[in-house]
């Protein structure tokens, strides 16, 4: 296992990626199965592939051999390490913290025609006064949910009451992340604040 202190931070572009199924689990092939579109199924499969490498390398474990627990809502774990995922429109965020737990977002930046009435039915007073276009919306938006993911809450219903607009909130600390200029993408880390780097998975 590789030791230490720093999270590591990780993106791809899924499409840039061979449809190979060999190091996925009967269950994650089953599960491949069901997509009803190829390109969902080959990001999927894309996707369960470059966790079990960045997970496996740094467990010093072959990428096949991982057998994961679930959480209730299907979060994938293994004991004694701390790791996050999200993806957004062919691109894939993967994060490993060492000692705390953390959660990754990332957003495609896209027109919404309804941003005012989301932005009023989830944001709190302070990320409403920020929000003047997309890019501000998706920027708390991955915010709060780095938050979300970071503390386990999943889903809340608690959004407008958040205020993820400063360096911290409830003992998370937040940082936005700069993967591509048509996303918006953030970590929450939780206790304390930790060195983090980023890099292209290629």
């Amino acid at each position: 296992m590789k030791s230490t202190d720093e999270i590591q931070i990780w993106s791809a572009r899924l499409a840039d990626f061979p449809l190979d199924e060999t190091t996925l689990s009967p269950d994650e092939r089953e599960r491949a199965a069901r997509f009803k579109f190829e390109r969902d199924r080959h990001h999927f499969i894309a996707r369960r592939r470059l966790l079990r490498k960045i997970l496996g390398d740094h467990l010093n474990v072959s990428p096949e051999k991982l057998v994961f627990n679930y959480e209730a809502k299907g979060k994938p774990k293994l004991p004694g390490l701390h790791f996050n995922a999200s993806h957004s429109n062919g691109m894939v965020l993967i994060a490993i913290s060492p000692q705390v737990p953390i959660g990754v977002d990332i957003e495609f930046i896209r027109p919404m025609e309804d941003m005012a009435q989301i932005t009023k039915s989830f944001f709190s007073p302070p990320e409403r006064a920020q929000v003047k276009n997309e890019k501000d919306f998706f920027r708390f938006w991955s915010r709060k949910e780095a938050f979300l993911k970071a503390t386990g809450e999943g889903l809340s219903d608690r959004l407008t009451e958040m205020d993820v607009t400063g360096d911290s909130y409830e003992g998370v600390y937040l940082h936005d992340l700069s993967i591509a200029s048509e996303f918006s993408a953030a970590l929450g880390i939780t206790g304390r604040a930790m060195k983090f780097s980023c890099q292209t998975f290629i």
